[in-house]
């Protein structure tokens, strides 16, 4: 009898541990895709804004690193994006990689994992 109450209560202990870590890597998933979903959106509205051919973005050969930052909150979790932009002139003329990293914390209250979680895009990008 006190066998199977102790084995019971090892059951339902599991079960709620187990829903416990599934809420945590459902909170990191939701991140992932909110992070993934940031770096796109970033990235399009940098590249649609870029100037005009005339312009000296397309004759420079250095950036600042990173060439924009800022801190973005969707939702309880504080997102960093930082875009980066270098030179491939020599490749083709006017030649740009533009990058954009969104990184976030994870391990605090009710998220899964720990460190710091990382999302990137890439594109190249010509003068218009």
């Amino acid at each position: 009898m006190i066998l199977s109450l102790g084995l019971c209560a090892v059951v339902v202990l599991s079960a709620v541990q187990l829903g416990i870590v599934a809420l945590r890597a459902n909170s990191k998933s939701t991140d992932e895709v909110a992070a993934d979903g940031l770096a796109q959106q970033a990235s399009e509205n940098f590249i649609y804004a870029l100037p005009p051919a005339s312009a000296t973005f397309w004759t420079a050969t250095t950036f600042p690193s990173p060439y924009e930052q800022d801190t973005v909150t969707l939702g309880q979790q504080q997102f960093r994006r930082a875009i980066y932009v270098t030179d491939y002139g020599t490749v083709t003329p006017g030649l740009r990689s533009v990058r954009v990293r969104i990184t976030w914390g994870s391990g605090s209250a009710g998220r899964a994992g720990q460190g710091t979680q990382l999302s990137e895009v890439n594109r190249l990008v010509f003068p218009p």
